[in-house]
């Protein structure tokens, strides 16, 4: 026998063996957020079923709702690409105020923005921010950072009052437009 074949630790072997298969396991099976975002497009769709018998305003919105510490945002569902779940995300030095950092979704690094400055309140806790909404845009890759993802809502064109606030389930909120949101990053990129 060659003295390089006794050297082989077998029980090292089968551990990475059986490493390497749960890796495999999970790269095949859909991940938290994923899972997430399929939920809420199947919530919404349903959503969408039972209430389109009771909604007869074919201008109501469909909004996605937010809760922010104890504030609620809107977001047209339409400017809406996906649901992020992530456990931290690393901050950008010198960056756009409301640019909190990155996360990382799924190998590809999306931006996140602190909703605060866009509320015109001087801010508040984003330690607690486990959730993203990405924005639909074309090259960026921005999320806007939440607390909780509440759902999705129809708002007909007359519940938006002044300075775009809105009542949905019992709680006020304040409509977000994304391009809004979008536009400090896009003219920074462009120029």
């Amino acid at each position: 026998m060659k003295p390089e074949t006794e050297r082989i630790n077998w029980e090292q072997v089968k551990l990475r063996m059986k490493d390497a298969e749960a890796t495999l396991q999970r790269a095949f099976q859909p991940g938290a957020e994923e899972r997430d975002a399929v939920l809420l497009r199947r919530a919404a769709a349903l959503a969408e079923m039972k209430g389109a018998g009771r909604l007869d305003d074919d201008r109501a919105q469909q909004v996605l709702l937010l809760r922010v510490g104890e504030s609620v945002i809107g977001l047209d569902a339409a400017q809406v690409a996906q649901i992020v779940s992530f456990q931290q995300w690393a901050a950008v030095p010198d960056a756009h105020e409301a640019l909190l950092g990155v996360v990382n979704v799924r190998s590809e690094l999306v931006g996140l923005c602190s909703p605060y400055p866009y509320l015109k309140t001087t801010g508040g806790d984003v330690s607690g921010f486990v959730r993203g909404a990405v924005l639909r845009h074309s090259t960026l890759r921005l999320a806007l950072g939440c607390d909780e993802v509440l759902g999705f809502v129809h708002l007909a064109p007359e519940a938006i009052k002044e300075n775009h606030v809105f009542e949905a389930a019992g709680r006020l909120g304040v409509l977000l437009d994304a391009n809004v949101i979008l536009e400090p990053f896009h003219s920074t990129i462009s120029a």
